[in-house]
């Protein structure tokens, strides 16, 4: 730290990352024969062992912003469930409308590809 400070950076020590609500609205942990039972009868066709899923509102909208806070819960349930394989976890976000500007915007971070116009899905 004094390195930087001699250097005349501005150094922030013990900075709070994130903001309460550090919840997923559901998990789901899925059988085999439960994901299959799902995909038939519902559009989650992609689930996995382990499944996140955020409901969003038109007053609680799905924001570029939102959309890196819910990855990032996704991964601090991973570490509390000790899941180390990505291909088991599913993260899904249900939103009341296209939600534009995460489409627009997050591409640098992440490809969407659209299976149909109300499902996008990241392979």
């Amino acid at each position: 730290m004094r390195f930087f400070q001699k250097e005349r950076v501005t150094v922030t020590t013990e900075v709070e990352v994130g903001r309460l609500p550090r919840t997923i609205d559901i998990a789901l942990a899925c059988s085999k024969e439960e994901t299959k039972r799902l995909a038939s009868v519902s559009p989650f066709t992609f689930f996995a062992r382990h499944n996140l899923l955020e409901f969003k509102s038109p007053s609680d909208p799905l924001t570029p912003a939102e959309y890196k806070r819910i990855i990032a819960r996704a991964y601090l349930y991973m570490a509390e469930v000790e899941l180390d394989d990505l291909s088991m976890l599913t993260v899904c976000a249900v939103t009341s409308g296209k939600p534009v500007k995460v489409l627009d915007k997050i591409p640098e971070l992440v490809k969407f590809s659209k299976i149909s116009d109300a499902l996008y899905f990241i392979p």
